[in-house]
C-alpha cells in the first residue's frame, strides 16, 4: 500500500494537469517552471481546488470527497498565515489542531525559531520569519502530510533550517510534500519528480 496515491485530471482554460502520484517516500520534491501545475496539484491536493478526474488516497483511503479539514494534510505557502496573531498564539493554533497533542514537539519545534521574537505579531516579521512560523504552526498540528509551496524560499540560513524541519518530521512520523523551483531543492528528498506543462513525472 502506498503512503500516497492520486490520479488528478483538472481543466483550466487551455491549461491541462495530469498528474499521476504512487509513492511511498516520506520526503518529496516537486520541480517545475512557474505556470507548471506545481500550486495547482498542491491545492487539489489540499481539497482548496477540485478536479474533473480521478482520485486521492492517503493510507490507503480515499480523501477526495472529504473537507480540506478532514483529510489530514495541511498547505503551506508564504502567504499562509494569520497577520493578527503573535508568534506564540500562531504556534499554539497549530498545536490545539493535532491529532495527537503531542506537547513535546513544541519544545523541539521552538529550536527552529528560537532566532523569531515570539511577542511579535505575524504581520511585523520579515518574510523569512513569517514562513518559518508558518512552517512550524503545520508541524505542530502533526498531520500525515505538510504541503510546502515555495514556503522555503525566503528563510535565511535555508539548509540548517530545512535539514532541522524534516529531521523532526521525520521524527514524529509527518510526511512532505515540497515544490520549488529551484533544481538544488532536491538534495533534501528522498524521491524528485517534474512538472512540466502540467504533465508530472519522477525522475529520481
Amino acid at each position: 500500500m502506498s503512503l500516497i496515491e492520486a490520479r488528478i485530471k483538472k481543466k483550466l482554460g487551455n491549461f491541462l494537469l495530469n498528474a499521476e502520484i504512487n509513492e511511498d517516500s516520506k520526503i518529496i520534491f516537486i520541480h517545475g517552471k512557474n505556470g507548471s501545475g506545481k500550486t495547482t496539484l498542491l491545492k487539489i491536493l489540499a481539497g482548496l481546488v477540485d478536479f474533473d478526474e480521478g482520485y486521492i488516497k492517503i493510507d490507503g483511503t480515499e480523501v477526495s470527497k472529504l473537507p480540506p479539514w478532514k483529510r489530514d494534510l495541511v498547505l503551506v505557502t508564504p502567504d499562509s498565515y494569520i497577520p493578527n496573531l503573535s508568534v506564540m498564539k500562531h504556534l499554539y493554533y497549530g498545536l490545539r489542531k493535532s491529532r495527537n497533542k503531542n506537547e513535546k514537539i513544541l519544545d523541539e519545534s521552538m529550536e527552529l525559531i528560537k532566532d523569531v521574537d515570539e511577542n511579535k505579531k505575524l504581520r511585523d516579521l520579515s518574510l523569512g520569519m513569517r514562513e518559518k512560523v508558518s512552517l512550524v504552526t503545520a508541524l505542530l498540528s502533526s498531520p500525515k502530510y505538510i504541503l510546502i509551496d515555495e514556503a522555503f524560499s525566503n528563510i535565511n540560513n535555508k539548509d540548517l533550517f530545512i535539514q532541522n524541519y524534516i529531521s523532526l518530521s521525520k521524527k514524529h512520523d509527518i510526511r512532505i510534500i515540497f515544490v520549488s523551483q529551484d533544481l538544488d531543492d532536491s538534495k533534501y528528498s528522498e524521491c524528485m519528480y517534474i512538472m512540466e506543462n502540467g504533465i508530472l513525472k519522477r525522475v529520481s
